[in-house]
């Protein structure tokens, strides 16, 4: 599936286009670009960024406490994207960044005193995932295996926090991490990893046994979760059953994204392909890049729904993603009701890979980045009033993000908004300030 699912989610940076990949193998190149002029008013910056080949990079982050006193943190990674014709085994490697959160809603680079200075970099992460791994009540970071333009595979890493400071374990096997998602699959209260490779790359299970320690299992399920987008995981209170949802799953009787149901004994009973992700042709043939899946009540029936970022046809010169929203029925049957909760989109989105639910004003709000200048009206607010989806904070965002890169949303203390935002126009070097919002 090289080249396969190229979507056009690249960083504009001096005299360069960097085109990456969102659904599944990807290549890159590039073209001339105007400069960005960065506007700096209002910004306080946090920290230079460069990866080891001072290559093109896409970036992705996650918010979470991760020092537990109640303040919004930020960890950033991604993966590096070198030039064409680069053939070597080895991708660049990146450093992975912890930001800390401030009593003023400021960012600071706390990086070298909970890692060690330079024990933190990495070949690349598509996803990063924060859990609470050993439950020992502090969040750990799980970076799954993933190089990519040339896609190859990759250790996984763990960073297991210690409360002041964090334990790295590298991973012996080699993935190929792009789809990837933590779930208690067992019931035995303790998170597995899920991974999902495509291109016929082996899937990843890795069984949490307790201690800090996982062991990969090539056969448990994993067979049924190719994916080159992304995964989630829901559990139906009725049966007791379990899905792992995986997009940009092909082959499977036309649709792109499949929810594929096991017993409480990880049986496998069947799979369900979602509505809105039908694809036409054949294989391989996909109109659908979904990268993100969300997990929220939208009815107020008990039961998760879904929202899908569809970042839609790779292959057209103008963006064309669109939410999708899922309704729930209960034993993992969806109903699509994307019209009745997205009435308002233009379809003209390009979905990056920061998501966040939030609560705002008592109605649940949708934050998504994108990572094109082309599209930078799709890094907004959706808040749900009602049983529609609306725009918030649209021309204050506009605003803000002006021409930089791959905003970040976080609350301060104060309940107020703050941006992460990424300047490229000293490329190879990426500067991040932070930006108060409201």
């Amino acid at each position: 599936m090289k080249n396969l699912l190229l979507h056009l989610i690249g960083i504009i940076i001096t005299g360069i286009m960097v085109v990456s990949c969102g659904g599944g193998g990807g290549g890159g190149s590039s073209s001339s670009a105007t400069p960005i002029t960065p506007v700096t008013s209002t910004l306080t910056k946090v920290m230079d960024y460069q990866n080891e080949h001072g290559v093109g990079q896409v970036f992705n982050t996650h918010v979470a406490d991760l020092n537990s006193d109640g303040l919004d943190d930020v960890i950033v990674a991604g993966w590096a994207v070198e030039p064409s014709g680069y053939s070597a085994s080895v991708n660049s490697r990146l450093p992975l960044k912890i930001l800390i959160q401030q009593s003023n809603g400021s960012l600071f680079d706390k990086t070298d005193q909970l890692l060690g200075i330079e024990n933190n970099m990495i070949l690349g992460a598509q996803r990063i995932i924060v859990e609470d791994f050993d439950s020992n009540g502090k969040l750990d970071i799980f970076l799954g295996g993933f190089q990519d333009v040339p896609s190859q595979p990759a250790n996984s890493v763990m960073f297991w926090n210690e409360g002041s400071s964090f334990t790295r374990v590298d991973f012996s096997d080699l993935v190929w991490a792009h789809a990837a998602c933590a779930a208690d699959l067992r019931g035995v209260g303790r998170k597995d990893l899920i991974m999902g490779a495509e291109g016929g790359r082996s899937n990843s299970i890795y069984v949490n046994n307790g201690n800090r320690s996982f062991t990969l299992n090539a056969a448990l399920i994993s067979k049924y979760i190719s994916a080159g987008g992304a995964c989630s995981f829901m559990k139906d209170s009725a049966t007791g059953n379990i899905a792992i949802i995986t997009t940009n799953y092909v082959g499977f009787n036309g649709y792109s994204g499949v929810a594929h149901i096991f017993d409480s004994q990880l049986n496998f009973l069947q799979s369900i392909g979602l509505p809105g992700s039908e694809e036409v042709g054949v294989a391989y043939n996909l109109v659908h890049d979904l990268v993100n899946i969300i997990q929220m009540d939208l009815n107020g029936d008990g039961l998760l729904d879904l929202v899908l970022t569809d970042n839609g046809n790779f292959r057209l010169s103008q963006p064309n993603g669109a939410f999708i929203a899922l309704i729930n029925q209960g034993g993992f049957s969806f109903s699509n009701k994307t019209s009745t909760y997205f009435p308002n989109q233009t379809n003209d989105s390009i979905f990056g890979y920061f998501v966040r639910v939030l609560n705002l004003g008592g109605l649940q709000t949708i934050f998504v980045n994108n990572a094109s200048p082309q599209s930078f009206s799709s890094s907004s607010f959706w808040q749900l009033i009602g049983n529609k989806f609306q725009k918030y904070l649209a021309s204050q965002m506009s605003a803000a993000i002006g021409s930089y890169q791959y905003p970040t949303v976080y609350q301060a203390g104060d309940s107020s908004l703050q941006l992460l935002l990424i300047d490229g126009s000293k490329y190879p070097k990426f500067t991040f300030y932070t930006k108060p919002l409201q």
